[in-house]
């Protein structure tokens, strides 16, 4: 018997590989520069440039890089299509792709795009309203989106790519509400989200559970990387600036929100199908393919050369969005500085204590620069531990 899609991914997910052609699954990285020019010429303005309204990150890439892996069939939506670039892989092993986007902007770089990708009968490009689109569309074989996540306390403005209300899943939540109608029976949906881990795992877990509950589907939940939640604060408050002009303490009204969401800001890749073969309807296997946690460092000590080339390794490759914030200097004086912060959070330190007492090239700094700081120590700790073990 043919094992279905989401049983390839699954094993597939456990073991690091992809589905269709058992590649180490693609994890996020910065994109080359380069890359802007060939998605969509140099008419559109992307979320990085002032002024931009597209957004193109290293989630895109990674996302993107998955998807094609998958070899989707058939005919597909890609909802929120923003630069067009999740469309135009889908348009490879599809029969044919609609992209949907309700910014004019983003409805102009996803058409240029997948012009330059596919034959023009073998895409569609519509700039309309997501659900409006989803309540009167006919049926399709995969639907595949990657939509705002950031989480936004009331009160405060955001661009649009990137608001996900005050959870970060206020999107996600409504698509998943509308989406079964649209769905045939063998059908895939690919979801890509960032979102915080509370008490019972990543917040968007229930609301995806609600859904295979609905479909009879089954899922797979991919935690592909992480950011301690105060970082992710840091680069909320900084992208916040331009839309809330005059707000003097934007880092402390997301570090009180942020605060009752979770302490860690995590990377997720979600695909669902419906239930085959080992699987039951309802069913969701997480698979979490992060390095250990660091939540407590060795009691002991590890000679710091080895703790440095562990720390070589889990810095190859920083989180998705990691360039927002940090920089390859950040990293290096992390790693200059390494005896020094493990002395620390051997002690009990936490994340922002190695950083204030371990780095004395911070003092002074802007505060939310400093959050960029957060990332590389975290990963020393992790480093540390898993050298020990």
């Amino acid at each position: 018997m043919t094992r279905s899609l989401l049983e390839r991914t699954i094993d597939m997910a456990r073991a690091g590989r992809t589905p269709a052609t058992g590649e180490p699954v693609p994890t996020g990285r910065r994109h080359p520069d380069g890359y802007l020019q060939y998605l969509a010429g140099d008419g559109y303005a992307y979320a990085s440039e002032p002024g931009g309204e597209i957004y193109l990150g290293a989630d895109s890439l990674q996302f993107a890089a998955f998807v094609q892996q998958l070899r989707l069939r058939g005919r597909a939506l890609d909802l929120g299509s923003g630069s067009g670039l999740l469309a135009a892989r889908l348009a490879r092993s599809c029969t044919h792709v609609t992209a949907i986007d309700n910014s004019a902007a983003a409805v102009g770089a996803s058409r240029a795009t997948l012009a330059a990708e596919c034959a023009p009968d073998r895409f569609e490009v519509v700039h309309t309203d997501l659900f409006a689109y989803l309540r009167e569309t006919c049926p399709v074989d995969a639907v595949v989106t990657n939509l705002p996540f950031v989480p936004v306390p009331d009160g405060l403005s955001y661009s649009g790519y990137g608001a996900g209300g005050p959870t970060g899943l206020g999107l996600v939540e409504r698509v998943l509400a509308e989406l079964p109608a649209v769905l045939r029976a063998e059908a895939v949906f690919c979801l890509k989200v960032h979102c915080a881990v509370g008490p019972q795992g990543p917040l968007v877990a229930e609301p995806i559970r609600r859904f295979l509950e609905r479909t009879g589907h089954a899922g797979c939940l991919m935690i592909d990387g992480d950011v301690p939640m105060a970082f992710r604060a840091a680069q909320s408050a900084r992208n916040a600036v331009p839309f809330n002009p005059g707000h003097d303490d934007l880092l402390g009204v997301f570090d009180r929100h942020y605060s009752h969401l979770g302490e860690e800001f995590v990377s997720t890749i979600v695909v669902t199908q419906s239930a085959s073969g080992s699987l039951r309807p309802g069913e969701l296997i997480t698979v979490d393919r992060r390095p250990a946690p660091a939540a407590t460092a060795p009691a002991e000590a590890v000679p710091l050369p080895l703790v440095l080339r562990r720390y070589g390794a889990l810095t190859a490759q920083m989180p998705e969005g990691y360039e927002e914030l940090g920089t390859a200097a950040m990293v290096d004086e992390v790693a200059a500085h390494a005896e020094r912060i493990l002395e620390l959070a051997a002690a009990g330190a936490g994340l922002e204590q190695c950083v204030r007492e371990g780095l004395p090239g911070v003092a002074g700094l802007d505060p939310v620069a400093v959050r960029g700081y957060l990332v590389p120590v975290d990963r020393l700790r992790r480093a540390a531990q898993r050298e020990a073990v």
